[in-house]
């Protein structure tokens, strides 16, 4: 009776694996260009193109983790939470942006 259980439940298991679809996974794109060095200038270059996907991953994910847990993007100093600049780097970036609408 119990080995009777167990191959139902085998069966079922199978049964769900078969018909449920596969999960593409949120993985960087596999196809990367491969350049030789005639086409990049230098290999730091190369390496950023070949490997471009993972990095910007991996940059936006602390991009994300630092300011969820409020702390600044620029200097790693301690802001508000979810506010991604502290103090000094925020009255920077106002300059900045000054700067950028008066170029224009």
């Amino acid at each position: 009776m119990l080995r009777n259980l167990l191959k139902k439940l085998v069966w079922k298991k199978s049964e769900q694996i078969k018909t449920k679809p596969l999960k593409k996974q949120s993985t960087p794109k596999e196809s990367v260009k491969k350049l030789s060095s005639s086409t990049a200038p230098n290999r730091f270059l190369k390496f950023y193109h070949q490997n471009k996907s993972r990095l910007n991953v991996e940059r936006r994910g602390s991009y994300k983790d630092r300011k969820a847990h409020g702390i600044c993007v620029r200097c790693q100093k301690k802001s508000l939470p979810y506010i991604v600049f502290c103090e000094y780097h925020q009255r920077k970036q106002k300059s900045y942006n000054l700067k950028a609408r008066m170029a224009q």
